[in-house]
């Protein structure tokens, strides 16, 4: 899945399409879950609230790549009260003081 970040993001499902139907499963994962980690790491992420219905879908993978790389405020604070392991959560608690202090 490391190829994902290489290939244009449009791209990526045609490549998990080539993929044995038996190995799909985990890239397709993967190619959704680029697509929100990218859409909500912009600087001017799209309109909307994340909800907590929304993490509860989320892998720990990318739950921990949000904390690190959203510009979402209100995210990190979702992902430090719901976020899925005791390390996500520490982790997203963390990153809110850097947002306290800029």
């Amino acid at each position: 899945m490391e190829l994902f970040d290489y290939v244009d993001p449009r791209d990526r499902y045609r490549l998990v399409a080539l993929l044995p139907e038996s190995v799909r499963r985990f890239p397709a994962r993967r190619a959704y879950e680029l697509e929100v980690l990218q859409s909500l790491s912009k600087v001017d992420p799209p309109p909307g609230k994340v909800s907590i219905s929304d993490l509860e879908g989320w892998t720990d993978w990318l739950q921990c790549r949000l904390v690190e790389a959203t510009p979402r405020r209100e995210l990190v604070e979702l992902l430090s009260q719901s976020g899925r392991t005791k390390r996500i959560r520490h982790l997203a608690t963390e990153r809110l003081a850097g947002f306290t202090e800029q």
